[in-house]
């Protein structure tokens, strides 16, 4: 669902109370439709879609070639940056929130979501009874009940639930990429061996 994107600072002669911004200090050189193309690439990163929205009435051919000439453009650049900026602020997303959200579906553990069950195979937690750092990595679930009858006639219902998680090797993935281990052959080696070499039972340092 696409999401309002609050305008990006910007200043007219004729409004006064404009908040402080990019658009200030461009100048007359920037267009209300580049303006809106701006906005519009911030709610869903394509430029195609985001200057025909800016544009009416153009063909996807010029929208695909023009739009992507337009995020070249130093001030329609800036612009975007703005706005994502404003974007967010205003929605109270943080770089540091984000890896933290990483680091819950890396490093989570299965048993805050599955209990032993009276045979001693996992069964899912009640929901309430799962911490919430562990429900935010549970992606989707789904419950199917059946009806079932027995020989003698008596008739219950099973109850089954499905549970997917987020990728815990996408969410490494990620996370190796930001911290450079990708790159840094020396410091993977040493992840590596710092992992080969923990005795069973050694606890993470946090």
């Amino acid at each position: 669902m696409a999401h309002s994107i609050p305008p990006a600072a910007h200043s007219s002669p004729r409004r006064t109370s404009q908040p402080k911004g990019v658009t200030a200090s461009l100048g007359r050189d920037f267009t209300e439709n580049e303006l809106r193309f701006a906005r519009e690439y911030c709610v869903d990163h394509n430029a195609t879609r985001a200057y025909q929205r800016a544009y009416p009435n153009t063909s996807y051919a010029t929208a695909a070639t023009q739009g992507y000439r337009l995020l070249k453009k130093p001030r329609v650049a800036a612009e975007v940056a703005a706005a994502e900026r404003e974007h967010l602020r205003a929605t109270g997303v943080t770089a540091k929130r984000v890896l933290r959200e990483l680091a819950g579906i890396a490093f989570h553990d299965p048993a805050d979501v599955f209990e032993s069950g009276i045979d001693g195979a996992p069964t899912p937690r009640p929901w309430g009874a799962i911490p919430p750092r562990a429900r935010r990595v549970v992606q989707s679930v789904r419950v199917r009940r059946k009806r079932v009858e027995g020989d003698d006639g008596r008739a219950w219902v099973i109850e089954e639930i499905d549970l997917r998680f987020h990728s815990k090797l996408g969410a490494l993935g990620q996370l190796a990429k930001h911290l450079g281990l990708t790159q840094d052959g020396a410091a993977l080696h040493e992840l590596l061996d710092a992992l080969v070499k923990r005795p069973a039972g050694g606890t993470e340092a946090a």
